[in-house]
């Protein structure tokens, strides 16, 4: 994951540091844009949210990194492609609904004859003695399903059920989240990470989402206009702008491991800290929970995993494929002190968690 280490000189600060450099706030930029050659017509305009469908992984696929290619290429597959092997298959899924485990069991070994590291069989069996309360059997083959392919996520959502069924809550959080950064947006495993979570008094807070509210463009050589909803969208805006249309203001940045998309993000993101905390307008500033979760992120200096969770992973969740352990540790970390709420002490959970 690549990294820039962020000193924040407090939320209101003149002076935002990266690698050295300085970053520009709001204020500098509105400073820039009254020198410029370039106008840039800014319009409220509360109907411009940019919303857009979010990629979900297809549960009907197998996902599996090619251990035998130096560029750790993704391998993915669907049984339906083989008409025999599907059929045996579903002919197995079918004895798992009506409760003949054994008969499923036997039917799923023999799948794992022709494809021997197909962890979703290996899974699929472990969920036959979860039914039978056997977890011992269940565990063990959930964690060879692991073993034998690492970003298996339905084999995380197995162990889930498993800790969440024998109260180990500490476990099932850890393993729920795996599944979670395997496939970011999938509601079913949202929904059980957040069935999880409120056994520790934490809200997963699946009230907003990264959903840009601005919108630019070029209508000449020196004009571009810029609609947007709310003062913090209008400074992040402003700051993209400048990347985009000004010129000489890229050159001028330091960017590191080539990495420019990450520090316009990062640049951007610290103007709208900075304007959500300015916002006078208290009545839209109280609704708008991205603006109270980023302000955390800043405290916490973890813009960079705001910008690799609510945005990169959210549009390719096929990134989290491919993170190292310690990447899945620091955003799960992200995901514990950024993105969930904790509920008082004095207040009772109730079914709305």
């Amino acid at each position: 994951m690549k990294q820039y280490f962020i000193t924040l000189l407090g939320i209101l600060g003149l002076s935002l540091y990266t690698n050295g450099q300085t970053l520009h706030t709001p204020d500098e930029i509105t400073k820039i844009i009254k020198k410029s050659i370039t106008y840039y017509d800014f319009q409220k305009d509360k109907n411009v949210a940019q919303g857009k469908m979010l990629d979900i992984l297809a549960n009907d696929y197998y996902f599996q990194i090619s251990d035998e290619k130096e560029d750790q290429e993704l391998d993915q597959y669907s049984l339906e492609a083989d008409p025999k092997l599907y059929s045996k298959y579903l002919k197995a899924h079918k004895y798992q609904t009506a409760t003949k485990y054994k008969k499923a069991r036997k039917t799923y070994n023999k799948l794992l004859k022709t494809l021997p590291n197909h962890a979703g069989f290996m899974t699929q069996i472990g969920w036959t003695y979860f039914y039978e309360n056997n977890n011992t059997e269940a565990v063990k083959w959930a964690n060879k399903a692991l073993r034998t392919n690492h970003i298996h996520y339905p084999a995380y959502v197995l162990l889930t059920n498993i800790y969440l069924k024998s109260q180990k809550i500490d476990e099932a959080m850890a393993t729920v989240t795996k599944a979670h950064l395997l496939n970011r947006n999938d509601r079913k495993i949202i929904l059980l990470l957040k069935k999880v979570y409120v056994q520790k008094r934490l809200i997963y807070d699946d009230s907003w989402a990264f959903v840009k509210e601005y919108e630019m463009t070029k209508k000449s050589d020196n004009k571009i206009d810029i609609r947007y909803n709310g003062e913090p969208w209008r400074a992040y805006a402003a700051c993209q702008a400048m990347w985009e249309y000004e010129p000489y203001y890229k050159q001028k940045m330091v960017i590191v491991n080539e990495d420019e998309e990450g520090l316009r993000y990062h640049e951007a993101l610290l103007n709208m800290a900075i304007a959500y905390e300015n916002w006078g307008d208290l009545k839209h500033k109280k609704k708008f929970n991205m603006g109270k979760a980023l302000q955390k992120a800043v405290k916490e200096q973890m813009i960079q995993e705001f910008i690799l969770y609510e945005i990169k992973l959210a549009e390719n969740p096929k990134l989290g494929f491919y993170f190292s352990e310690d990447e899945i540790n620091t955003l799960a970390k992200y995901i514990l002190t950024v993105k969930s709420l904790k509920i008082p002490e004095n207040k009772q959970i109730g079914k709305e968690h």
